[in-house]
């Protein structure tokens, strides 16, 4: 019960008698209970009692009483009353959980807070021991009865393979509540080459010799090590003869396109597509030196 609110009850007799019924009011003078007596009660006939609550301080302390409900020939039944001070109730998450985060990169959270009370509320949320890894977006804000707020959180975290943990504290009218608990998984995320000959992970493809117009393929798988998919894109170039000779893009001496027709004999299967967290794609790297243009088969029939 609140500020001038009031209730019904209902006294019914359950009894296959007759019964009077007596009651005894509240006794403070915040509590009223108003009633009709009109003799015996029949049996499974009710009576209605009107309980209300009236005062005129804006803040104090909780009230209660009790109202006396006394049956004939049986013992008296007591009907406690309670009202509450008006207040502000907050409520948020206590855990709040990031995932799986890649070191340096930042990720962002909402927190919701919602004041389900019928005051407005002040809020407060720090960061336990300064931690500079943690920025709450706004720190301080109101709430409203009945309103509901989203604060914005980052983490940055560095490391690899750990779990970690922070706090934050949260101060509601100036009273400290629960902390809130952030945790997450450093990741590093990578995209490595392990070639399937034995070599393991390696910068360089050494197809050794090769003749005129023979083909040598080298399989490799490209590994995912994350919990997020990544995209892949394999291209081919020589950007080693324009560190060395400094040729611009609009000339191409000999020598250049001869290393383009040979980047052209170069290929790789797939070129581009997506792999999903720990997973792996297997691929094949093949090389032609010389394009001989020996027909296959199929084209000489047709």
């Amino acid at each position: 019960m609140g500020k001038g609110e009031e209730m019904t009850v209902l006294v019914k007799n359950l009894t296959k008698k007759m019964k009077r019924i007596k009651i005894k009011p509240p006794a403070t003078n915040k509590f009223f209970c108003d009633y009709k007596s009109s003799g015996p009660l029949a049996p499974g006939l009710s009576m209605e009692l009107i309980v209300s609550f009236k005062t005129t301080e804006e803040a104090g302390n909780n009230y209660s009483d009790e109202i006396l409900i006394i049956p004939e020939g049986e013992k008296p039944i007591r009907l406690p009353l309670i009202a509450f001070m008006k207040a502000f109730h907050v409520v948020y998450p206590p855990f709040v959980n990031f995932g799986f985060l890649q070191p340096g990169k930042s990720a962002r959270r909402d927190i919701p807070f919602i004041n389900e009370g019928s005051n407005a509320a002040e809020v407060v949320v720090s960061v336990a021991g300064n931690d500079t890894s943690v920025m709450i977006e706004q720190p301080s804000f109101a709430l409203r009865p009945g309103e509901k707020k989203a604060v914005g959180v980052n983490l940055t975290l560095q490391g690899s393979g750990e779990l970690i943990a922070k706090c934050l504290n949260v101060s509601v009218g100036g009273e400290q509540r629960e902390p809130i608990s952030l945790n997450a998984v450093i990741v590093k995320q990578v995209l490595s080459v392990v070639f399937e000959n034995g070599a393991g992970q390696t910068s360089e493809i050494n197809f050794g010799s090769l003749f005129f117009g023979e083909t040598r393929e080298c399989n490799a798988v490209l590994v995912n090590n994350g919990p997020k998919a990544m995209p892949f894109n394999i291209t081919f170039s020589n950007d080693s003869v324009k560190e060395k000779e400094g040729y611009e893009d609009d000339f191409k001496p000999p020598m250049k396109l001869g290393l383009e027709m040979m980047e052209r004999e170069m290929s790789a299967v797939p070129l581009s597509g997506t792999i999903v967290p720990y997973s792996e794609v297997l691929f094949v790297g093949l090389t032609r030196i010389g394009a001989d243009q020996v027909p296959l088969q199929d084209e000489e029939e047709s």
